[in-house]
């Protein structure tokens, strides 16, 4: 006699490796009824698919932490100092390719200009972020 009640169901293909408990027997919440084995092509899906949710949760963290930083008092103005220092090295050190003559002129000049440009907008962005903060 079988007796009609509620079924275990699982989105994934497995296989049952052990019955701990029978049709008819009492189970007290949270006792284990069996235990299974994923097949090896559904556990592979669904351990890609959540290694793929989790990279795409922290690329959102980490821009919602770029967001935060770049909200707070002052901090945008700094961040602008960091890059227009970096691009001021950088174009120091294209000059100093240039005076060593490492590579010929004519390769670096487009790259030097293009540095200059940047480093020009960036003190040009922070001088209207200051002023604005003023």
């Amino acid at each position: 006699m079988q007796m009609a009640g509620p079924l275990v169901s699982s989105p994934l293909n497995d296989v049952v490796t052990h019955v701990h408990a029978v049709t008819g027997e009492a189970v007290m919440s949270g006792e284990l009824l069996f235990e299974v084995r994923l097949t090896y092509e559904d556990l592979v899906e669904t351990q890609t698919a959540y290694l793929k949710a989790i990279s795409e949760l922290e690329v959102e963290n980490r821009e919602i932490a770029r967001y935060e930083d770049a909200v707070q008092p002052g901090e945008f103005p700094s961040k602008l100092q960091t890059v227009i220092e970096e691009e001021d090295e950088t174009c120091c050190r294209l000059e100093l390719i240039i005076e060593g003559e490492l590579l010929p002129k004519s390769r670096i000049d487009d790259l030097l200009d293009e540095a200059n440009q940047i480093t020009a907008i960036m003190i040009a962005s922070r001088k209207t972020t200051s002023q604005k903060d003023s």
